[in-house]
C-alpha cells in the first residue's frame, strides 16, 4: 500500500500558503492536496475518500473542528480561528486561540509551529 500524506486546507491565499509552508517544512515528497468545494465549509465525498485512502493527515485553515473530531486516525489540525478544543486523542490541534492568543493567519502558525519563515509567511494575511 502506498504511504499518503494528504492536505486539506481551505481554498483561498491563507489555505493554500499553508500548504505549500507545510510541504517545505516537512519536506514532503508524495502528498495529495485537496480542498473543499469553493465557497462550502465541509468535507465533501471526494475529501472524506481521501482521508480514508491517507496515511497521515493534515488539515489547514479550515474552521471545521465538528469534520475533524470524528476523524479516526492521526490528524495535525493548524489553524487560527477562534474553536473548541478537540477531544479527539489522535488529533493535534495547532491553534493560538486555544490558549488565549492571535494570529493573523493559518501561514503563520504553520511559520510559527515549524520555525519557517519566508514571505509566503505573511502572504497568508493578505
Amino acid at each position: 500500500m502506498i504511504k499518503v500524506n494528504l492536505i486539506i486546507h481551505h481554498w483561498d491565499t491563507d489555505g493554500i500558503t499553508s500548504a505549500a509552508l507545510l510541504v517545505k517544512a516537512l519536506r514532503l515528497g508524495d502528498f495529495e492536496n485537496l480542498s473543499p468545494p469553493i465557497g462550502e465549509f465541509r468535507f465533501d465525498e471526494k475529501i472524506k475518500k481521501a482521508i480514508e485512502r491517507a496515511e497521515r493527515v493534515y488539515i489547514l485553515d479550515l474552521n471545521l473542528p465538528h469534520e475533524v473530531e470524528g476523524i479516526e486516525k492521526e490528524v495535525i489540525f493548524i489553524d487560527h480561528h477562534i474553536q473548541p478544543r478537540i477531544k479527539n486523542p489522535r488529533v493535534k490541534q495547532i491553534n493560538p486561540t486555544l490558549k488565549c492568543d492571535e494570529a493573523p493567519s493559518a501561514s503563520f502558525v504553520v511559520s510559527q509551529y515549524f520555525n519557517i519563515w519566508n514571505a509566503w509567511s505573511a502572504l497568508g494575511v493578505v
